[in-house]
């Protein structure tokens, strides 16, 4: 008789628990939960985060028309943000990001009013930036970023923004990251370690808007010590330049530690009118700021007045 009152107490206790469990998934389902959520952290911002009307759930789907921060150097505005990710793979820590995306961010950056001048100091590297769980970012997206900076009164605008990136607890793979600024586009590729000095490895390309000449370049080293190296074409001229950087020098002068660059068929008449023809080899080597040396040869001579 005790037995069979134990297991019916037990089997009371398991359909309590799953009664519970489903009514708290229908809960955390519900848009007035996460407005709830929204508000939560709103207040624990003191007001510095505002959401604008929060709809979905927290099963993956949010949307806010417009989210807002603001503090003593930033003031960002998001327009039409929109957030999907899976629900399951974070009971193994793991975030997976279906889509970010915004139609148009805002971000204003001003001086502190109340922050004392203080001396410009070397910048210092974080010990690490490691992340609490696997983080996988499948695509995000930017229609337009204002951006404006620190006394500037018109914003720049950096346009069709696109990331793909994944975290697996000691780097960052970037996938992809693109974008349109003023002056041409750009893509990046590659990893980065998630502690200093971070190493790193990289592969760019920019393609400049007023001119023919996509520049490709690698990254390599890490943030304090850096290798460059970039290569183009333009108008029958090739472009080689190799450089190794200290980022973190704490006088600017310092921070180019050697330069080799050499141009190879540089017709000086494909670049304006009323310009000698040359087939100029140019080459530049420099070593810091101590030494220099720069080399001309043309493989057409002529007079300079000759077209």
């Amino acid at each position: 008789m005790r037995l069979k009152r134990a297991a019916g107490w037990l089997a009371a206790l398991l359909a309590v628990g799953v009664l519970a469990a489903l009514a708290l998934a229908w809960v955390a389902g519900r848009e007035a939960t996460l407005q709830w959520a929204a508000e939560r952290a709103v207040r624990a911002t003191d007001g510095r985060l505002q959401i604008d009307a929060p709809a979905g759930s927290l099963y993956g789907d949010i949307r806010a028309p417009r989210l807002e921060w603001r503090d003593d150097t930033v003031h960002v505005v998001l327009h039409d943000v929109r957030l999907q990710y899976e629900l399951r793979p974070l009971l193994r820590r793991h975030l997976v990001v279906n889509a970010l995306s915004a139609r148009h961010v805002e971000l204003r950056l001003h001086e502190s009013e109340d922050a004392p001048a203080q001396p410009r100091s070397p910048p210092q590297l974080p010990e690490h930036l490691e992340l609490p769980l696997r983080l996988t970012l499948q695509q995000a997206r930017i229609d337009r970023l204002s951006v404006t900076p620190v006394g500037a009164e018109q914003p720049i605008d950096l346009d069709a923004i696109a990331l793909a990136a994944d975290y697996d607890g000691s780097r960052f793979a970037i996938e992809r990251f693109a974008l349109q600024t003023p002056w041409g586009r750009g893509a990046v590729d590659g990893t980065v370690g998630d502690r200093a000095p971070y190493p790193l490895a990289l592969r760019l390309r920019f393609e400049p808007a007023q001119l023919d000449a996509p520049i490709d370049a690698t990254v390599g080293g890490d943030l304090q010590r850096l290798s460059v190296g970039a290569a183009s074409q333009a108008r029958g001229a090739s472009v080689r330049l190799d450089a190794r950087l200290a980022p973190l020098a704490q006088d600017p002068l310092q921070a180019l530690t050697a330069l080799s660059a050499q141009a190879e068929g540089v017709d000086l008449a494909a670049w304006g009118e009323g310009l000698p023809s040359t087939q100029l080899q140019i080459g530049l080597e420099a070593t810091g700021t101590e030494r220099a040396a720069l080399t001309v040869r043309n493989a057409m001579p002529g007079p300079i007045d000759a077209q």
